[in-house]
């Protein structure tokens, strides 16, 4: 009955709300359908990445394209989105992943027509990353019949880039030939430039090379006046004048013609304008003015008897003072080129400073002198002389192989001179298979040679105490108990008298312990023991004058050492040595480069008319400066010798001049190869050695 009031209520509510009067509603849009999501293809991905690419949004346009191919594998422009990765890579340094992306064109796509620049986008990628010995050996895995005639210029020119970054200057010149024959213009001047740029690193045997390859004729008169310059640097006159005349005779209108002109004009300027003329540089004057004098003597035999069979030729010689001067010895080259000598002899003192003036003017020269690496001052220093050297080994060898013997032993004296033949002796030994047993020096103020002689034999130092003689310590018992013996705490008290006598250094050898039971016998009897010199050598070899040789020799007999063969440089052959030395010498060998008494026909006929002459006999000094005279003398008169640098050559390919010095040769640095005599004291004469 509660509810019935409350269900009135909302039955009143109800009709209160129909009644009242109603706002329309708002209008409702039609229902449509949602929007589309864009679907990106992978032509569009593509197209994106080719579009920031020619927009140069590199970095962008990489990133499209990895994701185009990352998508689209087998895509229809994943070979050319490969090309572009690796072009891009490659732009940013990072050629390892260029690399790595043209490979993966190559592998995926083999037979796209893009596979071939991405091989050559793979040489260019092995030479930006300086790895041109990769470059060199991928780029003939590159097969040409795929190339187009541009890509194939292409190919070329980067493997001219890497052989010539390698120093391979020939095949970086012939790689780029290819190019510049096969390109026209820009590309044919670009290479050119390339190939101008490469010429002054070629040798002379490269352009001979490259000469007999290449037949454009631009590039052949750029080589053929390379090679005109080369060989007129070296002073290689003939074979500059053939290089620069075929170019003016075969290419009138090359670019170098005036250039080759200009360089014949200067080189005929230094053709021997005086064929008939030879300087002389000696010291006349000075401390040393005996040895020039001398050679001067010899000189002036060779050119009387020479002119004496060429009356109609005859040659002039002209003298220089150098009076061992430096300076002197300059100034006297630079006279005699004003001369227009052909070549100079000489000088003996101031060798250096004249080989070096000489070089730069390019004349031959003949020095006399020991100088160490003398020739190595130029090709026209020449030296016809007898060396450290050159002794050595001829003695060394004589006494090895044909004397049979194997220990040496050397005694020198502690100054250049002496250390010089030593180390030179040594070395000559040791390579002839034999020993050297020992070597001690010597003070050359020395006139007293005990020392180094007792080191020498072993009797300098003393005996090993395990060779040492001593007594055996008997027990003092009442059995060996002796009361007549007198016992003293210093056994050596009973030998004052004989110590006080007897020179300090003995006592190096004996030490001996002595018992308190020793005899006095005993004791004299070990007194009277010296030890005996160790002989373990078959000769001695002593470098040094014969004032020092002629007081070594006979203490060597002093101290028992006979009976082995003693060895000398040429200083040895004096008569004065034999006189101090007498039977103590006998036997010796030394070399020496002239021997006036020698066996050979043209040798006496030298002696003979130097004496006739000059009233004396001639000696080394004499002697090789004749010859030296006869080796110009001999080519000088040769008329097809028409420049210095050809004189220059005939001597560095002379062989086995037939002189009174032994037969000469120049080796290529052009020190005279000569064979020694060797001679051997008898008496008191010297003779020579027939050596087969």
């Amino acid at each position: 009955m509660r509810l019935k009031p409350l269900f009135i209520l909302l039955g009143l509510l109800g009709l209160f709300w129909a009644c009242a009067p109603q706002k329309p509603l708002p209008h409702l849009p039609e229902s449509a359908e949602p929007p589309k999501k864009e679907v990106l293809t992978g032509k569009s991905i593509f197209d994106n990445a080719e579009t920031l690419y020619k927009n140069k949004l590199f970095d962008a346009a990489r990133s499209e394209y990895m994701a185009y191919i990352s998508q689209y594998p087998q895509g229809e422009d994943a070979a050319r989105a490969w090309l572009r990765l690796g072009e891009l890579h490659a732009y940013f340094k990072e050629f390892e992943n260029a690399r790595q992306a043209y490979q993966k064109l190559i592998d995926t796509h083999p037979a796209s027509p893009l596979a071939a620049a991405a091989m050559l986008g793979k040489l260019d990628a092995y030479t930006q990353d300086e790895k041109y010995d990769q470059a060199i050996q991928y780029s003939f895995e590159i097969p040409d019949n795929l190339l187009t005639p541009s890509q194939l210029s292409q190919k070329d020119l980067l493997l001219g880039d890497a052989f010539l970054a390698t120093g391979a200057y020939a095949d970086a010149f012939y790689f780029y030939s290819l190019v510049y024959n096969r390109a026209a213009d820009p590309l044919k001047g670009q290479t050119l430039t390339k190939l101008k740029e490469v010429l002054p690193h070629l040798d002379m045997i490269q352009i001979d090379n490259l000469l007999r390859r290449l037949t454009d004729p631009v590039l052949r008169g750029h080589l053929l006046y390379q090679l005109g310059v080369l060989n007129h640097d070296v002073n290689r006159t003939e074979n500059a004048i053939e290089a620069l005349s075929e170019l003016i005779a075969r290419f009138p209108d090359h670019e170098r013609i005036e250039s080759a002109q200009e360089l014949l004009r200067k080189i005929y300027l230094s053709a021997i304008e005086s064929p008939y003329t030879i300087g002389c540089m000696l010291p006349l004057s000075g401390p040393y003015e005996t040895y020039g004098n001398r050679a001067l003597k010899g000189i002036e035999l060779a050119l009387n008897q020479y002119n004496r069979r060429h009356s109609q030729a005859p040659i002039r010689i002209v003298v220089k003072d150098t009076a061992s001067n430096p300076y002197q010895a300059v100034l006297s080259v630079q006279e005699l080129d004003q001369e227009k000598v052909a070549a100079i002899i000489g000088p003996i003192i101031t060798a250096e400073p004249a080989a070096h003036e000489a070089q730069s003017r390019g004349i031959p020269i003949i020095l006399f002198t020991q100088k160490e690496d003398i020739t190595r001052v130029g090709d026209f220093v020449f030296r016809n002389f007898i060396t450290p050297e050159m002794q050595v080994n001829a003695v060394a060898d004589f006494a090895v192989t044909k004397l049979g013997l194997n220990r040496f032993a050397l005694l020198y004296p502690d100054e250049n001179y002496g250390k010089t033949f030593m180390n030179l002796f040594w070395d000559a030994v040791l390579s002839l298979g034999g020993n050297i047993a020992g070597v001690e020096s010597y003070d050359p103020e020395l006139t007293d040679f005990a020392e180094p002689i007792q080191k020498l034999v072993g009797l300098y130092y003393a005996v090993p105490k395990d060779l040492a003689v001593t007594f055996e310590l008997l027990p003092e018992t009442p059995e060996t108990l002796d009361l007549s013996v007198t016992y003293i705490s210093n056994p050596l008290e009973c030998l004052s008298e004989l110590y006080s006598n007897v020179p300090e250094l003995w006592y190096q050898w004996h030490v001996p312990d002595y018992g308190p039971l020793a005899t006095e016998a005993d004791q004299k009897a070990a007194l009277a023991e010296a030890p005996e010199p160790i002989i373990d050598f078959d000769a001695v070899f002593i470098p040094d004058a014969p004032q020092k040789a002629g007081l070594i020799i006979p203490q060597l007999a002093y101290y028992d050492i006979e009976d082995v063969q003693l060895i000398g440089t040429n200083l040895w052959h004096s008569d004065k040595l034999v006189e101090m030395t007498r039977n103590y010498i006998q036997g010796a060998v030394l070399p020496e480069g002239f021997f006036a008494d020698g066996n050979a026909s043209h040798v006496q006929a030298f002696t003979l008319e130097f004496e006739r002459a000059f009233g004396e006999n001639p000696g080394f000094i004499e002697a090789v400066a004749y010859d030296s005279a006869g080796i110009l003398l001999q080519f000088l008169s040769n008329t097809a010798i028409h420049f210095k640098s050809g004189l220059k050559d005939e001597l560095l390919n002379m062989v086995d001049y037939q002189g009174v010095t032994g037969r000469t040769s120049f080796n290529y640095q052009g020190d005279a190869l000569k064979k020694l005599y060797i001679l051997r004291i008898a008496g008191s004469r010297f003779i020579e050695v027939e050596i087969p």
